[in-house]
């Protein structure tokens, strides 16, 4: 009581949305779990996508992690929905996210999007929180790829980032981004994607300020893909996911 200290602590949500990020800085590995970094990454679905994911951050006993995230394409924009529930002993937490993305102008992407959290403690009153995020994808070529996005433009918890994308080839992928949350310090995040041939994958990243990495591999079956992958903390340990991708048909206009 008298010598009152800050105390950090490692977010279970942090570990998931870097696997993705392959996804919002590209055309060529275009997908909608590219909503979780960026919301103008929507513009560019040409089919109607679902994803579901299941995650267990760290291994800890008790301690789950559920996504989901779909996107339909129209001819006034693209629109998504992204929902995510975390629950362990004593908390849960549960947030639905509104997207809507669009092209302008062939080059840039933009896209907006709108989310309602809710979180329970045991024995303490719910409380829910609204936040919003607007970001924006430049396509300099069909190779090079920028974008930024910023999360509570209008609030105290403000946080942005941005990145760049380079597809080299049809099989190879790099890309940078600087994360920035609101009161933390700044962090590179990198990664690489090798596409094996054209229904198998790899993807592998790290993160600057943890010094944490992520791997992964995805294989595709139709219309159907199964993504394995896992973070690691050097402090806390592995996080292992599975993915499931399924794309529509694309519909006749």
């Amino acid at each position: 009581m008298l010598l009152p200290l800050p105390l950090l602590a490692q977010s279970p949500t942090e570990t998931f949305a870097d696997y993705f990020r392959p996804s919002a800085y590209s055309l060529v590995q275009r997908d909608v779990t590219g909503v979780f970094v960026n919301p103008a990454s929507l513009s560019r679905l040409q089919n109607s996508w679902l994803a579901i994911a299941g995650e267990q951050p760290y291994l800890a006993a008790g301690l789950k992690i559920m996504h989901a995230a779909v996107g339909v394409p129209s001819a006034s924009g693209n629109f998504g929905l992204r929902l995510q529930h975390v629950q362990a002993k004593g908390f849960s937490e549960s947030r639905i996210t509104l997207a809507y993305a669009r092209n302008l102008r062939g080059l840039l992407d933009v896209g907006a999007s709108f989310s309602y959290n809710n979180h329970r403690f045991a024995n303490y009153r719910a409380k829910s929180l609204l936040h919003h995020e607007f970001g924006m994808l430049l396509h300099v070529s069909d190779q090079f790829h920028a974008g930024i996005r910023i999360v509570n433009i209008m609030g105290k918890a403000r946080s942005a980032n941005g990145g760049l994308g380079f597809d080299v080839s049809e099989k190879f992928f790099v890309f940078a981004e600087l994360e920035k949350p609101g009161g933390q310090p700044g962090t590179v995040i990198a990664g690489i994607q090798y596409r094996i041939v054209p229904e198998c994958f790899v993807r592998a990243g790290i993160s600057t300020i943890t010094g944490s990495c992520w791997f992964g591999a995805g294989i595709g079956f139709n219309r159907v893909r199964i993504d394995v992958n896992s973070g690691y903390h050097p402090q806390l340990g592995f996080s292992p996911c599975l993915l499931l991708l399924f794309r529509m048909k694309k519909l006749k206009s």
